[in-house]
């Protein structure tokens, strides 16, 4: 996976302005190491930025396009190609932590605990839950923004395996926005024709 002594540098800054915030509200910048040719192989997008990066040999992205939960799961996806969901971090700020640096956790699996119904209605109502199902529709987005194919079909496999007769509707609803053309196909088999 990533090394620390990768030769690329990537850099997640957090979308904050100095207007609109003071300054003790800013959240810091991420960052994590790897190998730009593994980095370049992959993703057609990451190639074109390597091309236009200076000697600090890192690349600044904005955290709004590669959320920091989500660029160690990322960048572990372009080294193996596999979908890890453990990987997932979550990052706690503290108004009085004079360091500036986040603590970071990683979130316990909850897939046994929560149906696909209460994914698919938290979703749809704008809660995170912290299940495989949100995850894949979060990084369904980042994986085709990075024009990552790979990563959209198994961010896809994952939401269709949670599709049930209860959350069929909302997960439909969400592909037909946008979303993705064949899990809103195997939504609608579903819908139409129940098991």
């Amino acid at each position: 996976m990533a090394s620390k002594d990768g030769d690329l540098k990537i850099i997640l800054a957090s979308p904050n302005s100095n207007e609109e915030k003071p300054a003790k509200a800013c959240i810091p910048d991420y960052s994590i190491r790897c190998d730009s040719s593994i980095v370049a192989s992959r993703s057609e997008v990451f190639r074109g930025l390597l091309k236009h990066i200076g000697e600090g040999n890192s690349v600044v992205l904005d955290e709004t396009l590669l959320p920091r939960g989500f660029a160690t799961v990322l960048i572990h996806f372009l080294y193996t190609d596999e979908l890890d969901f453990s990987l997932v971090l979550f990052f706690v700020f503290t108004a009085h932590d004079t360091s500036n640096e986040p603590d970071f956790f990683k979130v316990p699996e909850t897939t046994l605990s929560q149906s696909s119904l209460s994914e698919a209605r938290a979703i749809v109502a704008g809660r995170a839950p912290h299940s495989p199902l949100h995850y894949a529709i979060q990084l369904i987005h980042i994986a085709k923004f990075f024009i990552l194919e790979k990563l959209a079909q198994l961010c896809e496999d994952v939401i269709v395996s949670a599709l049930c007769q209860e959350s069929c509707v909302s997960i439909l609803s969400w592909a037909i926005d946008g979303g993705s053309q064949y899990v809103a196909q195997r939504a609608q088999r579903l819908a139409y024709f129940p098991c």
